[in-house]
């Protein structure tokens, strides 16, 4: 089943996109913290939800 995006794409500040590729490189962050970083990046980088779960290894 397809689903339509009822949302449209985040847009990241530079700063913010930053900050957020920081959190993956530092080694220091939990999973979650990391995998809810790497979500926020992927869809500023025009990603599907679909795509996102599936590089991830998670559900929608």
């Amino acid at each position: 089943m397809v689903f339509k995006r009822s949302k449209p794409h985040i847009v990241l500040k530079s700063e913010q996109k930053a900050y957020l590729e920081n959190i993956g490189r530092s080694g220091k962050s939990e999973k979650r913290e990391y995998d809810r970083a790497k979500i926020i990046l992927m869809d500023a980088e025009g990603k599907g939800v679909n795509t996102i779960a599936r590089e991830l290894h998670t559900n929608r």
